[in-house]
């Protein structure tokens, strides 16, 4: 109640001198174990965000040296007829990133994006010259 409070607000204000000192050091006891808190959390968040970034860049860098190796390679260009596991397609975009082939199966015409760094694993095979009694 507000009498309890008053009392034992009275006591600490005129009581003896250990129970203030003991009051004062509990304060500070507290203040000491926040600081210890933020002096253990601080660098583990830290450490915690540098390997997060460094994956993300390990990555966004191994998904453009791919883009660009499969870009760079003039046997596989935009436009070229090739079959993409074996369904017949068109590259329409070499990107960056990612591919864009429209490919042309029982369900229609479809446009398949394939990020560059998966390209390794799908079976790519380029069309040199159609048979001679496939309609175009």
């Amino acid at each position: 109640s507000k009498a309890d409070t008053s009392a034992w607000l009275h006591l600490v204000e005129t009581g003896p001198f250990y129970l203030k000192l003991i009051i004062m050091v509990e304060i500070a006891n507290l203040n000491q174990i926040s600081i210890d808190l933020v002096e253990l959390i601080a660098p583990l968040l830290a450490l915690t965000l540098s390997i997060g970034i460094g994956l993300w860049a390990k990555d966004a860098l191994d998904a453009l040296i791919k883009g660009l190796t499969f870009r760079a390679d003039t046997a596989i260009e935009e436009g070229c007829e090739v079959y993409i596991d074996g369904d017949k397609a068109t590259i329409i975009k070499i990107g960056i990133f990612k591919t864009t082939f429209q490919i042309r199966n029982g369900r229609g015409v479809t446009w398949r994006y394939v990020p560059n760094k998966r390209i390794e694993f799908l079976k790519l095979e380029k069309v040199i010259e159609p048979p001679m009694d496939e309609d175009n």
